[in-house]
């Protein structure tokens, strides 16, 4: 599932994505970084996204999802694995956000990022 998906939106990820991208390492972003630190920019920022994955609006992934792929049963699938719930002390929760931490979140990641305006 997560190869297809890749296939169908890595075109659109900016060249400043490097997460889990092929052909991308984490020295590629590095050098990256460093050029255009020395090219224009006076400072950068580092960010960790706590629980990022616990708060990927299921509304929006799968509106952008939708967006791109045609076919019902695998959208409906992808909809299934991202709205699975989680077991908590015993007790099933449904999830109305956050995604499982499986290759389909990062997958999730990647898209949700692609949404966001790259810094220039």
């Amino acid at each position: 599932m997560s190869s297809v998906l890749d296939e169908i939106f890595d075109k659109d990820f900016t060249e400043s994505n490097f997460g889990f991208r092929k052909g991308k390492r984490q020295h590629d972003a590095i050098k990256s970084i460093q050029a255009k630190l020395q090219k224009d920019k006076s400072w950068g920022v580092s960010i960790d996204l706590k629980s990022f994955f616990d708060e990927i609006p299921h509304g929006l992934i799968l509106k952008l999802i939708d967006e791109k792929i045609y076919d019902e049963q695998f959208v409906t699938l992808i909809a299934r694995s991202i709205k699975a719930g989680v077991i908590v002390d015993g007790q099933f929760e449904k999830t109305t956000k956050g995604t499982p931490r499986d290759m389909s979140s990062i997958l999730c990641l990647k898209i949700w990022t692609s949404v966001i305006p790259p810094c220039k």
